[in-house]
């Protein structure tokens, strides 16, 4: 009896290695000979473009069409880009040290969005002549500052992409 037992046992497992070795073959090699999907990665450039928001980051409606066009401007340069949100007081002094740590990381296109949030920039993009600055909603002089209005005929989303493409390209 416990020879026979035994026996059962051994069949049993060597039934379910079969199968599972034949399952894994099946799936490993029976694609039906179609050619299997190219890679899809994203090879970006080493050029970043950065976005400066409120405390609320993307959630907010304007903001949120202000990444949108972002992420359409990097599908067609192949730049990277980020968002950073201002957190604490709604002041400027509060918001000198996001900016300056967006410059610190070689941000070379810093879009910013919200009344503190833009002030800021405009006040401080006459520093950094060698980066390119684009505003949402508010006008600034400056050769290297560009402006979004908010009420962008074919809306903010392709202005946007617009904006950042052309200050890519400047």
């Amino acid at each position: 009896m416990w020879l026979r037992s035994r026996r059962v046992w051994w069949v049993a497992g060597a039934v379910v290695l079969v199968v599972a070795l034949t399952t894994t073959l099946v799936l490993m090699l029976g694609h039906s000979g179609r050619p299997l999907p190219t890679a899809r990665a994203r090879q970006y450039r080493s050029v970043d473009a950065c976005l400066l928001t409120g405390p609320a980051g993307v959630a907010e409606q304007q903001t949120a069409a202000v990444w949108s066009g972002m992420q359409d401007a990097s599908s067609a340069t192949l730049v990277r880009v980020s968002y950073l949100p201002v957190v604490g007081p709604e002041t400027a002094a509060n918001a000198e040290p996001f900016l300056e740590s967006l410059i610190q990381r070689r941000c070379q296109v810093i879009v910013a969005v919200g009344e503190v949030e833009v002030g800021t920039v405009a006040a401080e993009a006459p520093k950094h002549g060698d980066r390119r600055f684009v505003l949402v909603g508010r006008t600034a002089a400056g050769g290297n500052v560009s402006v979004v209005p908010p009420d962008s005929l074919h809306g903010i989303r392709p202005a946007v992409a617009d904006a950042v493409t052309r200050a890519l390209q400047a």
